[in-house]
């Protein structure tokens, strides 16, 4: 068949084919096979009344970050674990041979047996003076003994005694002695302090340690401060306790910090104090060095735009809302400037007015029909019952 009668057989197929795909869409429906319509809950992109604010740039630093080190002497057995490696509070950083030290603690607990023996032999001589002075005081009385008898039974009860007392004494010197080993012999053990990751170790299996000698240096990672330099005259507006977002720009990712410390000395030169914003980083992707950058108010106010939190979509080329135009899901950039109560200040292509997706918005593509939810629908796709 040649190529001319092949068109002409093909051509009225795929035509009519195009004709009706055009008609689907003017139609408001989707090609054969395309994804259906999104069930989503809209939210209102609102031009409000806010503060201003300044954008600083600063950086994250650990809360705490401690060189441990050992509280015995002695020759390491198990090395602290590699640069990187996460630990938890508690975990056994290096082991010390502690073989000697039980050696002495089994020696002074056999010495404690000894005197708690001769405690026991102690007690029984005090007895037995006791009531031989007794019995002497008693033929006494009869006239049928001396005074100076008496008196030398009364020597021997008082030796007596004391020796009773000299033996406890050495009883309790001795589980003195088995509680210092019992310490000394847990001290064998280098705990973490906290949890975070070794950054350095300092000794290797074999190696001996003086007391106080250090072993690694960890760094807590689970949460983390931004630290910026906040000129004096913003630093008013910034209150201990405040809620504020802060860019992670090695990340392009957001999140919500709590002013943790407000340092009341400044930088002369610059006129500037510095502030403590805490973040939380279970995860580990907050990491000391990293640059931030935060909205901080400066007092007045100003008109900007505003959406919900939850409309705001993170993706790898930056954040961006989901706008209901026309019944289908368009994708705007947005960038997001700072975070108000529960909306975020916005710049991008978009109306005071304009619908935006807040909810269904993770599994969305662009061009997508979306059906909006009513309020029974919402309830039964979260689970709950509309009132």
């Amino acid at each position: 068949m040649t190529n001319s009668r092949l068109m002409q057989r093909v051509t009225p197929v795929y035509c009519s084919t195009l004709v009706a795909l055009i008609c689907a869409a003017a139609n408001g429906q989707g090609p054969p096979g395309g994804p259906p319509p999104a069930l989503v809950r809209m939210g209102k992109v609102q031009r409000q009344q806010v503060s201003k604010h300044r954008l600083l740039i600063g950086q994250l630093r650990a809360v705490r970050r401690s060189l441990v080190a050992c509280e015995e002497a002695g020759r390491v057995i198990q090395a602290p674990p590699d640069p990187g490696t996460a630990v938890k509070a508690g975990a056994v950083l290096v082991k010390l041979d502690d073989t000697l030290l039980r050696i002495q603690r089994d020696m002074v607990t056999n010495e404690i047996e000894e005197a708690e023996a001769m405690v026991a032999e102690r007690v029984a001589e005090v007895d037995l003076a006791a009531r031989h002075r007794a019995q002497l005081a008693h033929l006494t009385k009869r006239g049928a003994t001396t005074l100076n008898e008496v008196e030398d039974a009364t020597d021997q009860q008082t030796a007596a005694n004391a020796r009773l007392r000299q033996a406890k004494a050495i009883v309790h010197h001795r589980t003195t002695q088995a509680e210092a080993f019992r310490e000394r012999l847990t001290n064998m053990q280098v705990l973490s302090p906290f949890e975070g990751t070794v950054v350095r170790k300092s000794t290797e299996v074999g190696q001996w340690l003086s007391q106080g000698q250090a072993v690694a240096e960890l760094l807590e990672t689970t949460v983390v401060d931004a630290v910026l330099d906040v000129p004096e005259y913003m630093v008013r507006h910034v209150a201990i306790g405040r809620k504020v977002d802060v860019l992670v720009n090695a990340l392009g990712l957001n999140r919500e910090g709590v002013v943790h410390r407000v340092v009341p000395d400044a930088d002369t030169s610059a006129r500037t104090f510095p502030v403590m914003i805490r973040l939380q980083s279970r995860e580990g992707l907050l990491k000391p060095g990293m640059t931030v950058s935060v909205n901080l108010p400066t007092g007045g106010t100003t008109q900007a735009l505003t959406v919900p939190r939850d409309a705001v979509w993170a993706t790898p080329g930056g954040s961006q809302v989901f706008v209901n135009r026309g019944g289908r899901a368009a994708a705007v950039p947005v960038t997001v400037r700072f975070g108000t109560a529960d909306r975020f200040v916005v710049e991008g292509a978009m109306r005071d007015g304009e619908e935006v997706v807040v909810e269904g918005n993770e599994r969305l593509m662009p061009g997508q029909r979306l059906k909006v939810m009513v309020r029974r629908e919402a309830a039964a796709a979260r689970g709950g019952d509309a009132p």
